[in-house]
């Protein structure tokens, strides 16, 4: 079977999504242990795993408004796109941010799961009281890529989660590496990438959806007048037609 353009493009970012976040664990993985040495890759790695849990409900409800949004534009519901776009980001986000408070109150039975190390320890509960923060934009970003999907834009989640990933490194190099401030910053500067990146995939969305509405309506106004030319030429022929 062969592909199409558009479908190549669907699959390779599909594909690639899952790359991302391992490549995020890796780039953060080098950029902690280079200064903060093991404890400071344990803590990451810690952390890392609890992460997994905040993005759950994000993928039910990314993956249902991807379904939904993908049925109303082929059917002109524009309106209903946009309640199923606030529906599913209300609730991800909700979801994501129950989960941190849940994070924020457990957080040192959770490391002690893990580990028992003091230096460990203290990185990782100090992960657990900065970046549970942005586990709301982590769904956010989420479902953000996954309505774009939607509509047939494969490109920008894939955009998002690299300006998430990239924000959050080039932060933490010059806190670290610069600066030479402790290893929160590195934490702080992962809610920041999220944060920024979510908030600017939502603009992007809201004008994508925006644009697709307009096309929509663009193309029935350009429908309706075919239509009306073509009954008015046969009119016009019925007309010039000689009666008996």
């Amino acid at each position: 079977m062969v592909l199409g353009k558009k479908s190549h493009r669907y699959w390779i970012t599909r594909l690639a999504q899952p790359s991302t976040k391992s490549a995020r664990f890796f780039c953060f993985n080098v950029s902690v242990s280079a200064t903060f040495l093991e404890a400071g890759a344990a803590a990451f790695a810690i952390g890392f795993r609890i992460e997994f849990f905040a993005f759950i409900p994000a993928i039910g409800f990314g993956f249902a408004a991807m379904s939904m949004i993908g049925q109303n534009i082929g059917a002109g519901n524009h309106d209903r796109v946009r309640a199923v776009l606030n529906v599913s980001v209300w609730y991800g986000s909700g979801s994501a941010l129950l989960f941190s408070l849940l994070v924020l109150i457990f957080a040192p039975y959770i490391v002690a799961i893990f580990t028992a190390d003091p230096l460990v320890t203290e990185y990782a509960l100090q992960y657990f009281r900065i970046v549970p923060l942005g586990y709301l934009f982590f769904a956010v970003a989420f479902i953000e890529a996954s309505i774009f999907q939607g509509i047939g834009k494969s490109w920008p989640g894939f955009w998002i989660t690299f300006a998430r990933i990239g924000i959050a490194l080039a932060i933490s190099f010059i806190t670290i590496n610069i600066f030479e401030l402790e290893i929160w910053t590195v934490w702080i500067a992962i809610v920041v990438g999220s944060v920024i990146a979510s908030l600017f995939g939502l603009l992007w969305l809201k004008r994508a959806l925006t644009s697709a509405q307009q096309e929509a309506q663009h193309a029935d106004r350009s429908l309706g007048t075919e239509e009306a030319i073509t009954i008015t030429k046969l009119r016009a022929d019925d007309n010039a037609i000689p009666s008996e």
